[in-house]
């Protein structure tokens, strides 16, 4: 994560906000080593994230029998990824068992602190 700032373009305001940086890179590089270099007997890509897809397609044609799944994260849609791989599941149909496995609204810590899931988790 890089630290950036950004200036909103009616008001001017200037806000800090971070930015991933070569997070994608890394991830896809990682998958092609991995291919390449026999490592691995799947790919498995949890992401929705359309970057993924020319590494993705590397992977199929330097070894079209590699099997490749995508878990497609709740709440999102990738088709033009999804497209490309051998299997797809898509997490949205696993909601209630997510639901299930959230931590309680609030924990307190031994020492008396209390974490509160983020709104935008519920």
């Amino acid at each position: 994560m890089e630290k950036k700032k950004i200036k909103c373009q009616n008001c001017g305001f200037k806000i800090k906000t971070y930015e991933e940086k070569e997070s994608d890179v890394r991830v896809a590089t990682g998958m092609l080593t991995d291919v390449f270099t026999k490592r691995c007997d799947i790919t498995i890509v949890v992401s929705a994230d359309s970057d993924m897809i020319p590494s993705v397609e590397i992977i199929k044609n330097f070894a079209p029998e590699h099997p490749v799944h995508i878990f497609v994260p709740p709440t999102q849609n990738t088709y033009a990824l999804a497209s490309k791989c051998d299997h797809v599941v898509w997490l949205e149909h696993y909601r209630a068992r997510f639901v299930q496995s959230m931590l309680p609204e609030e924990i307190t810590l031994p020492n008396g602190h209390v974490l509160k899931r983020p709104e935008n988790w519920k």
